[in-house]
């Protein structure tokens, strides 16, 4: 009897600790190696940013003087829409056109339309660190159709690189129409250390 009762107790007492034992340390340590894991391909992720950050700063230190000054202008690091404003309203006077109904709207969630959605968390953080920020311009405009077609040739010929999303236009009999834009303009993504 006392053969089979210690061989029992044993398999027994086995099955006991490893169900209330071995199995959650087992589990806790299962959680704790993926965990490692995930912290293992964000140092390797940072890595690769940092990498990719210094090659841009080395390409952009490689550019001369003379045509960064060219690019600074053509995509500025910040946007200063009060003095691209003053532009467009430049602009818009000196074709003879009426210039009100400024409203702004700084980089919040605007994309251009041509960019595609991203779904995944990790893709969409490291492409907002890349992407350039941008600002929606919204005015209105009173003149006629040969006065707007000159001022859209004025905002092509600009320096700073604009965009224009959206045009519309209240028609009238007169020959002095309304014409709402949507302009967009961007910066260099900010770049932190």
């Amino acid at each position: 009897m006392f053969h089979t009762l210690t061989p029992t107790l044993s398999i027994l007492t086995a099955i006991f600790l490893f169900v209330f034992f071995t199995n959650p340390i087992y589990a806790d340590i299962r959680a704790i190696l993926e965990e490692t894991a995930d912290y293992k391909e964000a140092t390797e992720s940072y890595k690769n940013f940092n990498a990719q950050i210094e090659e841009a700063i080395a390409r952009k230190e490689a550019v001369s003087v003379f045509d960064r000054e060219r690019l600074d202008m053509f995509v500025p690091d910040n946007i200063e829409s009060s003095q691209l404003l003053v532009d467009i309203e430049r602009m818009a006077k000196q074709e003879g056109m009426l210039f009100g109904n400024v409203l702004v709207q700084e980089e919040s969630d605007i994309q251009p339309a041509t960019r595609d959605s991203v779904s995944e968390t990790k893709e969409v953080a490291s492409k907002k660190s890349t992407e350039l920020r941008s600002a929606d311009l919204t005015f209105d405009v009173i003149g006629t159709y040969e006065q707007f077609k000159k001022l859209l040739q004025s905002l092509e010929s600009s320096l700073t690189l604009l965009e224009i999303v959206e045009i519309s236009m209240t028609a009238t009999e007169s020959p002095f129409q309304q014409y709402s834009l949507v302009v967009r303009t961007y910066a260099l993504p900010e770049v932190s250390n």
